[in-house]
């Protein structure tokens, strides 16, 4: 996979990320009944606003190691910006090999193999909500180590390492 295809790979996981978030956060929690008339969409807590195509663009990661950035607020009006920072051989290690989304997360950096096949990565959690206190519907992310099972569809599962 070229670096374009697995930028765009990751965009599409990220938009759903933020779209299940929202669509759970409605579900979990009871409606105010807001008038959508006389709220941003951005602090309407009763209708989660659709989600653009976020831009993804990586870069190199230095001294502080693999790791995201990745905040966005409904409010601002701009689209998901996520910034992946990558060492030098993330392009050979996990883009072009095709392990750049696990499990529905996008991969910083595989730290451990077996067989050949990653068995331990650092990847993106995607959280998206609303906010009650000041930013209304809003997405995060946040990095995390987990072991990497495959099962016998070659089917990749992510679980917390610990």
């Amino acid at each position: 996979m070229d670096i374009a295809q697995t930028r765009a790979l990751i965009g599409t996981v990220v938009e759903a990320a933020i779209a299940r978030g929202f669509a759970a956060d409605l579900l979990e929690r009871d409606r105010v009944g807001a008038d959508p008339h006389t709220l941003h969409p951005a602090h309407n807590p009763d209708a989660a606003p659709p989600v653009p195509a976020p831009e993804v663009s990586t870069r190199d990661a230095g001294e502080r190691g693999p790791h995201s950035l990745f905040t966005w607020k409904v409010e601002n009006h701009d689209r998901p910006y996520v910034v992946l920072c990558v060492e030098p051989t993330w392009r050979h290690e996990v883009a072009r090999p095709g392990y750049a989304v696990l499990d529905g997360h996008p991969v910083l950096a595989v730290e451990q193999y077996v067989d050949s096949r990653p068995a331990r990565v650092k990847a993106m959690i995607i959280e998206a909500y609303f906010d009650r206190s000041l930013h209304g519907w809003r997405a995060y992310a946040r990095d995390a180590i987990f072991a990497v099972a495959w099962g016998p569809d070659g089917a990749a599962h992510l679980t917390p390492a610990a």
